[in-house]
Parts: structure tokens; sequence; C-alpha cells
């Protein structure tokens, strides 16, 4: 990301993306399905969570997961949140982060 002119924050889990966000509002949100380790959140809550927060527009969203399964996919879509499965194709995440 940092070699396309991006500028970025990384976040271990769900409380520090929320605080990061809330010092530096983010243009884009990448975050992996299983983001917390205990299993409070997932990446749609701290998307939701972020995009929540934000004033203006929200920032756009990226689910990155390696699980399939049909539920992860029709909660993204009912989000409306880009969704893209492990192994992450490059030129597919950047189509979605410059659309």
């Amino acid at each position: 990301l940092e070699t396309w002119g991006a500028s970025v924050a990384v976040a271990a889990d769900h409380d520090i993306a929320i605080r990061l966000a809330r010092s530096t509002p983010p243009d884009v949100v990448i975050a992996d399905f299983s983001i917390d380790p205990r299993g409070h959140h997932t990446g749609l809550s701290t998307i939701a969570a972020i995009q929540d927060q934000c004033t203006g527009d929200p920032p756009r969203a990226v689910l990155v997961t390696a699980h399939r399964s049909q539920a992860i996919v029709a909660a993204a879509r009912q989000a409306g949140t880009a969704l893209l499965f492990k192994p992450v194709n490059a030129g597919r995440l950047r189509a979605i982060i410059e659309d």
C-alpha cells in the first residue's frame, strides 16, 4: 500500500483500529474478518464502528478473509463492504481502493 502512495496505519485488533481511526480518520479501511483473536469482534463490526464514528462520508471498506462461507459473503454484501478472499490479489485490492 505504501508503494502505491498510501499512508498506512496498522491495528492488531478492533480496539486499536477504533483508536487509530479516531485520531486520523481513514479514507479506506481494510479489515481481516478474524481481526479479534478473542472473538468479540469481526472485521465487519470493526468496519461498521469506524464508519459510524466518522463525520461526513464514511471511508470505503474492504473485508479480507480466508473463510469462504456464504454467511460471510452475505454479511459483507448486506453491509455494502467489498470482499476479498486470501490470498489477496493486489490488482483487485488496488481497483477497489481507487474506485
